[in-house]
């Protein structure tokens, strides 16, 4: 079986074909940002795929089991839209579109990290940060299908606003759209990213240091509710930010030690990821498996 997984970011859509289980080629071209030209770019990707027989589509925001889009964050303008309608309308294939956090945990669930956890939570670190959540064996969907927006839980109601409206929203600490415009308020670089704050706290930049410090306190502090929620026996971070995991796990593994209860006895592992930008495409691949499972 030969399956087609798009991933759409708010800046890039990137997309690639697997073949027995392995990802063999993949591209990553701009998000067109109008509703029309997005879906007429992604019909063009469907329709040169002419030997795939499955295609799924990861989107950012709450996606309904019919295929609509809700509260797209960076993408304000597919806000109601049923993309799966669209394509399908337009190219005559069955399409699957899922949220993208989702498909990511999927992935790492099914084929990386969160192998053989029956109870796994994946969450994404990057821009924002997204969840999804592995309950015995089921990735927990919930009403609607909106289940697993964790960045969106509230960890301090005196917190920064949030892009989502609300104040303290875990994303409002820890998604690079809040934490770098604070960590440069305390290093001067305007072209200041997670990767040179990384790269800096690595040499010893005793502000960076600490600036990932206070990063795994906030994220820990986010898991230390979801552990409660729902007792998971693996987390797996994935996504950009994870790449500098060795700079917040001393204080994100403090944290948890300090404030997850009976942490001791829960056998709790936090890793990172392993498919990278990947995780996605394997996401699709494991929904196109269960599809042909059940007919």
């Amino acid at each position: 079986m030969k399956v087609l997984g798009i991933d759409i970011g708010g800046t890039r859509i990137k997309y690639g074909t697997i073949e027995n289980q392995k990802v063999v080629n993949t591209e990553i071209i701009a998000t067109p940002q109008n509703t029309s030209a997005l879906v007429e770019k992604l019909c063009e990707i469907i329709d040169a795929s002419l030997d795939v027989s499955f295609a799924g589509i990861g989107v950012p925001g709450m996606v309904d089991a019919d295929g609509t889009v809700h509260f797209p964050p960076n993408l304000p303008f597919l806000d109601g839209l049923n993309i799966k309608f669209e394509i399908e309308k337009l190219t005559g294939k069955k399409v699957i579109v899922e949220n993208d956090a989702n498909l990511i945990a999927l992935g790492e669930w099914r084929y990386g990290s969160g192998q053989k956890a029956s109870h796994t939570i994946v969450i994404t670190l990057g821009t924002g940060v997204g969840t999804g959540i592995i309950v015995d064996g089921k990735l927990l969907r919930g009403a609607n299908g909106w289940a697993g927006e964790g960045g969106h839980m509230i960890i301090d109601t005196d917190g920064p606003e949030c892009y989502c409206g609300n104040r303290g929203c875990l994303e409002s600490f820890i998604g690079t759209t809040h934490f770098i415009p604070r960590a440069k308020k305390f290093i001067n670089d305007d072209q200041l990213d997670a990767e040179k704050l990384f790269q800096l706290a690595t040499r010893g930049n005793t502000t960076a240091i600490r600036l990932w410090d206070e990063y795994g306190y906030w994220l820990g502090i986010g898991i230390t509710n979801l552990v409660h929620l729902f007792s998971p026996s693996r987390v797996v971070l994935t996504g950009g930010v994870a790449k500098a995991f060795d700079s917040f796990k001393e204080s994100l593994m403090k944290t948890l030690k300090q404030k997850v209860i009976g942490y001791s006895e829960r056998n709790l592992k936090v890793v990172p990821g392993t498919l990278a930008e990947q995780a996605s495409l394997y996401g699709v691949l494991y929904l196109s498996e269960e599809s042909t499972k059940n007919g």
